[in-house]
């Protein structure tokens, strides 16, 4: 019965992305002068520099013995997180200074040095192809992708469905700004109708000035694709925004890489730095970091505040809700990494921002009741 239904999934897959192949599909996305001289490009596909084994066949059908054998505990938060709205928070100018708000996920309103830049959008209530299936948000996002405040650059880390959400993207296709994708991904942006000229496309350790602001392409450990038929056909990437005064690192997705410790020679030290913690097995530990990954990183790119991302908005693995924060505020304890831990939609100034274990009172597990967890 359970090879029964593996099968289905198998075929499910298939169907949903023979539905999407015309939108989905890689066609030409990758314009040739861009990888000419990139190594990491080969014939069509981008590749890691370290071997990765990614979501192979084999891994696939070890993750979906593992969904239907073991039971999967508390997926879901026991009772409504706690949202920020923030519709009026970013009204005026942005800040001269650091400011931010999670969006949940790798979602992020980014403030520095009088610029306002907006991380990896994904505002929608369902990460998938469609909208009547797929992994569906815990809670509310803090603002409707209509109400977005102006912004002056949009960043793309990949193209995944959880990073790369079209109704987000389109609700600010009319808007005086740029996009910053890696390559390849600027061509999905095109297909759906954005002008190329808002488009800036970058290849690993590419350089662009926004005004005052560097924003650099920075490498990735991960791939790429929405079907079947685009795997790893567009790039991926991490970011590093610097300025006078401060400097932003944003891991995207990625896996571990001695390409951190590149980043943090170049660009560091980084105020602050934006992980993924969240979505992480044994099956893909070459692809994604976990707790233990991300603070490592976080040292690797010289950071000073860390703030997990990836976690708390969509149920993408097989651990509970809540375990990639339990185990990376052990992991930060060990090593001293400075952790900052913000509630969904608040809006913080990193320097006087004190972290508390908000998630703790929305868990099942009855050791981090309201009444046990009086912080």
């Amino acid at each position: 019965m359970k090879i029964a239904i593996i099968l289905i999934i198998i075929l499910a897959a298939g169907w949903l992305s023979a539905l999407g192949l015309r939108q989905f599909r890689a066609r030409t996305l990758v314009p040739l002068e861009l990888v000419e001289k990139a190594d990491h490009y080969k014939g069509r596909h981008f590749v890691n520099r370290l071997p990765s084994e990614e979501l192979s066949a084999g891994n696939f059908f070890r993750m979906a013995k593992k969904f239907f054998t073991e039971k999967q505990p508390d997926k879901r938060p026991a009772r409504p997180l706690p949202v920020h709205s923030i519709t009026n928070e970013f009204d005026g100018p942005p800040s001269e200074n650091l400011r931010f708000a999670w969006l949940g996920h790798s979602s992020v309103i980014l403030e520095i040095e009088g610029r306002r830049l907006l991380l990896d959008p994904m505002l929608s209530e369902r990460s998938s192809l469609v909208r009547w299936a797929g992994p569906r948000r815990f809670h509310p996002a803090p603002i409707t992708a209509e109400n977005l405040p102006q912004v002056d650059a949009v960043l793309i880390s990949h193209d995944h469905f959880d990073h790369l959400d079209r109704a987000t993207i389109m609700a600010l296709a009319d808007r005086h700004l740029l996009f910053y994708t890696p390559i390849g991904v600027g061509q999905r942006l095109i297909d759906w109708g954005i002008e190329p000229q808002k488009i800036i496309q970058m290849n690993w350790w590419d350089i662009h000035k926004l005004n005052d602001l560097q924003i650099t392409a920075t490498p990735a450990r991960h791939f790429s694709g929405r079907g079947l038929l685009d795997r790893d056909m567009t790039l991926w990437t991490s970011w590093a925004i610097t300025g006078d005064r401060h400097r932003v690192f944003f891991s995207g997705d990625t896996g571990p890489t001695p390409d951190m410790a590149e980043i943090g020679e170049r660009f560091g030290p980084f105020d602050l730095t934006f992980i993924e913690i969240g979505a992480y097995d044994e099956y893909w530990g070459s692809i994604h970091a976990g707790p233990q990954v991300a603070t490592e990183i976080h040292r690797q790119v010289k950071g000073r505040r860390m703030v997990p991302i990836h976690w708390a908005t969509f149920d993408l693995a097989y651990h509970s809700w809540y375990t990639p924060a339990e185990e990376v505020v052990a992991a930060t304890s060990e090593t001293e990494v400075d952790l900052l831990t913000p509630e969904i939609g608040a809006v913080i100034n990193p320097h006087n921002h004190l972290s508390k274990s908000w998630w703790r009172p929305y868990q099942q597990d009855p050791r981090f009741s309201p009444e046990t967890n009086k912080e």
